[in-house]
């Protein structure tokens, strides 16, 4: 048996880098990697003895660090968090972050901290984000909001959003440099959406397992956030357990959404005073601002053309709807560049892409900036320079 190659690093850098991460205990540790014992992992970070090089650069992969940094003397500076932990979910707030989302969370920062490193010229002449007080009223918000969009909502056709109402909304978004990602590998029960508030394209991640038009509203809850600095980590519901600041970005959303003065006329003439709604008549409602038919309902409720108690039981008949469809959801084959730009969004390879055609960087940085192989970079430049 030949001689094991030990890694001679700084146990301080080991014990750092797993602060670093949501594993809290060593156990939690393991709980990932059950080949290591409690033993080892003390041993190693208290610097009795040493891991092996390929025990390192597993445990430097586990905690998403460079595996050089392990070598570092000095500790890093800790830098504070630019968003809040915390997320709203049914009848309880959850303050930790999963091992998955923290993940996540670490791909999209790291992206918009690679796109300003790369190109500080990009965002000179960006237009910032409308300025709001905390205490303006809602209806001026979102007339901020859509005016800052340039949205025009009912729409009187569903070709004006094609296909797919989230990705329409989304290149609207990307337009004034916000950065929009989705969140993969995660449930809908932990996260529906982030926003993470910058002066200089602020971020927006939705989960991608939930459905097309719950990312729509997700989207606009989240600009909420951005505009309000309010920065969340968030699980959207509308069974009336939200906090004060999640209710306030809901009602902001809405209304961006669904303008009342409009929405009430197309009510209005829809309904002709019936107590009851058919679904059919809620999706023609949802199709016009290309939103979810739970927005719609939820809608009605606030400007009182239903009463609680029947939106309550509609609720929870959509919702267990909603969750069926998820659960049969059939996946089909997509190319890897789409695959790509749905999970990674098109602002961040549109800066590389655009910094490559400069000559600022060469095609080999490009392939390690985007992290793909060089048979995508063609077909990820074709969807994202001339859509």
């Amino acid at each position: 048996m030949g001689a094991k190659n030990y890694a001679f690093i700084n146990p301080a850098m080991l014990r750092w880098a797993r602060s670093e991460t949501p594993f809290k205990t060593i156990e939690d540790v393991i709980a990932r990697r059950p080949r290591y014992t409690r033993e080892q992992i003390e041993e190693w970070e208290n610097g009795s003895s040493r891991p092996t090089i390929t025990e390192a650069k597993d445990l430097a992969a586990l905690y998403d660090v460079p595996f050089a940094c392990l070598y570092y003397t000095d500790i890093p500076n800790k830098k504070p968090r630019s968003y809040t932990d915390r997320r709203t979910a049914y009848k309880h707030i959850n303050n930790e972050l999963s091992y998955e989302l923290w993940r996540e969370i670490r791909r999209i920062t790291t992206n918009r901290e690679i796109a300003l490193e790369t190109d500080t010229d990009f965002f000179l002449d960006i237009e910032p984000l409308p300025l709001i007080t905390r205490d303006e009223n809602i209806p001026s918000v979102a007339s901020k909001i859509r005016s800052y969009l340039g949205l025009e909502t009912p729409f009187k056709y569903k070709s004006q959003y094609g296909n797919n109402a989230y990705n329409y909304f989304r290149s609207i978004f990307e337009n004034k440099n916000i950065m929009v990602a989705q969140i993969t590998g995660v449930s809908v029960s932990e996260i529906r959406g982030l926003s993470i508030y910058n002066n200089i394209m602020p971020i927006i991640a939705i989960n991608n397992s939930d459905w097309e038009r719950a990312k729509v509203f997700t989207l606009f809850h989240e600009m909420a956030h951005l505009l309000r600095r309010s920065s969340s980590l968030c699980l959207i519901d509308f069974y009336e357990h939200n906090d004060d600041e999640e209710k306030i970005c809901d009602k902001i959303a809405t209304e961006t959404l669904l303008p009342e003065v409009s929405f009430k006329e197309i009510v209005s003439d829809m309904n002709n005073g019936d107590i009851d709604w058919d679904n059919q008549s809620l999706f023609d409602i949802a199709d016009k601002y290309a939103i979810s038919t739970v927005v719609v309902l939820r809608r009605l409720y606030e400007l009182k053309f239903i009463s609680f108690d029947y939106y309550i039981s509609r609720y929870k008949e959509m919702e267990a709807e909603v969750a069926e469809q998820l659960k049969n959801k059939k996946s089909f084959h997509v190319d890897y560049h789409y695959k790509y730009l749905n999970k990674q969004g098109y602002l961040f390879p549109k800066i590389m892409l655009l910094e490559f055609a400069n000559g600022n960087i060469s095609y080999g940085e490009i392939c390690r900036l985007l992290n793909v192989n060089t048979m995508h970079v063609r077909n990820i430049e074709q969807v994202v320079m001339y859509r």
